[in-house]
């Protein structure tokens, strides 16, 4: 038996937790896969002692946030039983738990003592029986340091698995370990950088890999999932926050990645040490001297369904996932944030979520509305031509206060029974019920575009 602090127990465990993993001599590899999805796949080769014919092993040092129902092997023989006991009882509430009806000590942050025997515990809220018999109810139990005899067996900081194992062999195999980890993901993360001329980019894309899962992975080989995978709800462990998380940067040089079935999988160069409760990031490409594609878009609806209250030009930048244009590689769905260079400084001037792009297809990046090009939407006429047909005329006007001459596109979108009539400038139909006007608008001036609608019922 043993007298503990609570705060200074829990922080010295969580420290046990971490060295042995890393100290495990049984662990001859360690290799992750982390998907987009929220979780990782661990592959985890042991040197463990099996006994020919029928045996009971434990496996101890696994993350706090395992899925058991994930978790398979490849050995010489086989599990014919598998239990598996969480055994998170360095937490508050499992200690508390394990200590009902026994006497324990209190100390408040003013050093006021508290005795009694605790009848319960929920929620940091305690009720405590004095040697009068009388109960004393405490709100906040946390805000207390706890003076305790508790058996140290009972206390554990990581899950444990037992198996059952069959095997015909007997003497030292190397077990492979297949098992999914919630609370670890990987994102990709892309900085777009606008030269102060707009003429050019420059693109930075960094991978982000997040631990939560409890339990450090050391010296292990990475690598990243990119790609739509059907992931059904499952049952995780919570996750408790222990700290503020730690970032940490490395730089590689271009990892390419490989396709993996319907995905594409980047496999780090080199082994990475993954922290618990730690973000690392690396560099997966970097490309300079890309065109900037600046682009003014407005979209108008169908007849009737004029934009009244956005009068807001969106600002893009399209660009091409080719070599030609610099880049040519496939790109993992991410946040892509867009700077630009200014006065020897770099300034942050929006940011949108790009979906997978695979190569040679072409992508767009919203950043944001002009604040110097206005719209002005106005219905100049609508006619009943019979009691089946219906016409509009609309003027889109486009003011810009800007210094240079533009070019926004307008888009038109139709419902299934309408139909553009004319339109004062040449337009394209780009799909069926929907067309583009590219309408040049010079310096400080305006330029209206005008529709005539109809719609057949």
């Amino acid at each position: 038996m043993k007298l503990i602090t609570i705060s200074l127990f829990i922080i010295s465990l969580m420290h046990m937790a971490v060295d042995s993993y890393a100290q495990d001599s049984n662990r001859k590899a360690l290799n992750i896969t982390l998907y987009q999805n929220g979780f990782g796949m661990v592959h985890d080769k042991r040197g463990l002692e099996i006994s020919q014919g029928t045996s009971i092993i434990d496996i101890g040092n696994l993350p706090r946030d395992i899925i058991s129902e994930s978790v398979f092997a490849d050995f010489d023989g086989q599990i014919i039983e598998q239990s598996f006991n969480s055994r998170e009882t360095y937490w508050p509430e499992a200690i508390y738990k394990h200590l009902v009806d026994q006497s324990i000590r209190l100390v408040s942050e003013n050093g006021e003592l508290v005795e009694g025997v605790l009848r319960s515990y929920k929620h940091g809220q305690i009720w405590l029986e004095d040697s009068d018999g009388e109960f004393i109810f405490i709100q906040n139990a946390h805000s207390y340091r706890l003076h305790s005899s508790i058996n140290p067996d009972i206390l554990s900081t990581s899950p444990q698995l037992t198996w059952t194992i069959e095997s015909e062999e007997d003497g030292l195999q190397d077990v492979s370990i297949y098992y999914q980890v919630g609370n670890m993901r990987w994102s990709a993360d892309y900085n777009l950088v606008l030269d102060e001329d707009e003429e050019s980019m420059d693109l930075h894309v960094k991978a982000t890999m997040t631990n939560h899962s409890g339990i450090e992975y050391p010296d292990a080989r990475i690598r990243l999932v990119s790609g739509d995978l059907n992931v059904q709800p499952r049952q995780q462990m919570s996750r408790r926050d222990v700290g503020g998380a730690e970032m940490m940067k490395m730089n590689y040089a271009d990892v390419a990645p490989e396709t993996m079935f319907e995905y594409h999988v980047f496999d780090l160069p080199e082994r990475i040490t993954l922290n618990d409760q730690e973000q690392k990031q690396i560099t997966l490409k970097r490309a300079s001297g890309i065109e900037a594609h600046k682009h003014y878009r407005y979209q108008t609806g169908p007849l009737g369904q004029l934009q009244r209250n956005n009068n807001k030009v969106d600002v893009e930048f399209r660009l091409a996932n080719t070599e030609e244009f610099k880049l040519g590689t496939p790109l993992p769905a991410g946040i892509v944030k867009v700077y630009q260079k200014a006065d020897e400084r770099v300034e942050f001037i929006g940011e949108d979520q790009l979906e997978h792009t695979p190569v040679d297809q072409d992508f767009t990046i919203s950043v944001g509305q002009a604040f110097d090009v206005i719209v002005e939407e106005k219905q100049v006429r609508l006619a009943e031509l019979s009691n089946r047909v219906r016409e509009e005329d609309r003027e889109i006007t486009i003011t810009n206060q800007k210094e240079q001459d533009i070019t926004v596109e307008v888009e038109l979108r139709l419902n299934q029974n309408e139909e553009l009539r004319s339109s004062s400038i040449q337009g394209k139909e780009v799909e069926a019920r929907r067309y583009i006007f590219d309408v040049p608008v010079e310096a400080e001036s305006k330029e209206t575009l005008s529709l005539q609608l109809r719609r057949s019922n």
